[in-house]
């Protein structure tokens, strides 16, 4: 760091310490920023080194290109809605890929919505007897128990979606079925000559106890046969209370798959109750592996080892705004960010459906994918862990350090949803290993197919998390008012107009939503005094044309 930079670097820091009593948040954030940028002792006129700088001064990582040397972009609209890549046919093993691509081509339906429908299906399945190891000496086990979220208008066929990827289940859960209505069959003999048995060994008791032996009166009792009838074994709910929840998942301990068609309601009810006991329930079995016991007066407790729930639901963009500013408010207890398998793709109004005969042999391959893990899953005493070979767990390990790394510059509700994606990439190694056939570890393949998963759910939970992104109304309110503002202006040259909607904090809201869309870029000036923030407008808006697109 040369003599001017040491210089601007202790300027930096008075100026800190004095706006940082005098109450600007924002001003104190940028000059925090600049100490940062010049202890790193990265060159000022690096894009790379402005973009930091600019965007730790507004408290966000995803803002266009600044800095005073750098080059300026075309402004993105606002209110428009982050980029998001497209499905790519490697995110799963071919067998499965098949089958998601005969199904979408035929329906004409976005092919994430079927893969996370039969990701979520496969999770249901497989629940807490088999486990992910992600350490290499650590006893820590995950539990692939994953939320699914598919986002679209009403037109984006998210229903057909979730039936497609609930077929391999449903038909795993009508030869559950059958087995049962056999089983049921086979113990109606035995229970009927159980109760006449138990009628005579009464009747024999009632004679001992009136010739007062008491012995021969107990000993006929004891004798008693217990027929004890199974539970019908569930792999999947829909929308029951509570109480009936627990209790479907007390008699089925491997997990179960929750399916809400319409999840506007399932958000709505666990809203208005943040703190009931039914949300905390929720939050504890997506976890996959606590301890859950249910008490309620004048009914039996209810004690499940493994709280085990993995959930399938879809929802209309409309829907959502609400649920995502609750995230980051009072509902900032991780509910949204449990659903890691959020996928909003972008309608694409020109895919039609091929009217064509179902691909037999794809689907046939995906139900003895289903039918192979549910046996192996129940097929030993106790949960079944799978640990990563060497390449697999050095894959993993450094991009989990990427993950956190990149999670950490986020915005809270963001960074925690980004936290859990290493649970969530950790199931989803194990699921595709699973369906792959391994059993014993996680392969190389398997562990590189589901971190390509990665980037593609970040940027779908980017696109969940705008909605929740507050200041673009102000923003608007600013941009309307810029032929009344000078090229290079401050926060104050704007509420002190006293325009409507405009005061200090809408004017801060404003001016980041501005930047993040690219209208402007902040500046710190030196004025002799206190150090002053000023806004540069981007020089593309002086064309008219430009100007009234991006409004």
């Amino acid at each position: 760091m040369g003599v001017v930079d040491r210089k601007k670097h202790f300027f930096y820091k008075i100026a800190f310490f004095i706006v940082r009593d005098s109450g600007d948040s924002f001003l104190a954030r940028v000059c925090e920023a600049h100490l940062t940028y010049d202890s790193e002792e990265i060159a000022p006129s690096t894009a790379e080194a402005n973009v930091g700088m600019a965007d730790t001064a507004f408290g966000a990582a995803d803002g266009p290109s600044g800095g005073e040397n750098a080059r300026w972009d075309e402004p993105i609209p606002l209110g428009a809605m982050p980029a998001v890549p497209a499905f790519a046919w490697d995110m799963l093993p071919p067998s499965v890929s098949d089958y998601v691509r005969d199904v979408s081509d035929r329906q004409g339906s976005p092919p994430e919505f079927i893969a996370v429908s039969l990701i979520g299906a496969f999770a249901g399945v497989v629940g807490n007897g088999i486990r992910i190891a992600p350490r290499s000496c650590d006893d820590w086990a995950v539990v692939p128990a994953l939320w699914g979220m598919l986002i679209g208008e009403a037109s984006m066929m998210k229903t057909p979606s979730i039936q497609a990827g609930l077929m391999p289940l449903d038909d795993l859960q009508t030869r559950l079925d059958r087995d049962y209505a056999k089983q049921r069959e086979g113990l109606v003999v035995e229970m009927e000559l159980a109760r006449l048995l138990n009628q005579e060994l009464a009747s024999q008791a009632k004679l001992a106890l009136r010739a007062r032996n008491l012995e021969e009166a107990h000993r006929l009792l004891s004798m008693r046969p217990q027929v004890v009838q199974q539970a019908q074994i569930r792999l999947q709910v829909g929308d029951v209370s509570e109480t009936r929840m627990v209790q479907l998942l007390a008699e089925n301990p491997f997990g179960l798959l929750a399916v809400h068609d319409e999840l506007p309601a399932f958000f709505s009810r666990l809203i208005k109750r943040s703190g009931s006991s039914e949300r905390a329930m929720l939050l504890k079995a997506a976890t996959g592996d606590v301890r859950h016991s249910h008490d309620r007066a004048g009914r039996a407790r209810l004690d499940i080892p493994h709280l085990t729930l993995s959930l399938l639901g879809g929802i209309q963009p409309a829907r959502l705004t609400a649920i995502v500013r609750d995230a980051n408010g009072n509902g900032a207890d991780g509910l949204l960010a449990r659903f890691q398998l959020s996928v909003w793709p972008d309608p694409a109004p020109d895919r039609q459906g091929i009217d064509r005969r179902p691909d037999v042999a794809a689907a046939e391959a995906v139900r003895a994918i289903f039918r192979d893990a549910y046996d192996c899953s129940r097929g030993s005493i106790g949960p079944k862990i799978l640990r990563c070979e060497l390449a697999a767990q050095d894959l993993f390990d450094r991009w989990s350090a990427r993950n956190l790394a990149e999670a950490a510059t986020r915005a809270p509700a963001l960074q925690s949803h980004l936290v859990k994606s290493v649970k969530t990439i950790a199931s989803l190694a194990l699921l595709i290993e699973l369906m792959r056939g391994g059993r014993q570890q996680v392969s190389f393949a398997g562990m590189q197919m589901a971190l390509r998963w990665a980037p593609f759910l970040a940027a779908h939970a980017e696109r969940l998390y705008a909605l929740g992104a507050s200041g673009t109304a102000e923003a608007e309110r600013i941009l309307d008012k810029r032929l009344h503002l000078p090229d290079c202006f401050t926060a104050r040259d704007i509420y002190r107009s006293s325009w409507s909607g405009l005061g200090k904090a809408a004017v801060e809201k404003g001016l980041h939503e501005l930047f993040r869309h690219g209208y402007l870029r902040p500046e710190i000036r030196a004025t002799g005094g206190r150090p002053t923030t000023v806004y540069v407008w981007n020089p593309r808006l002086s064309d008219p044309e430009v100007f009234a697109d991006k409004i």
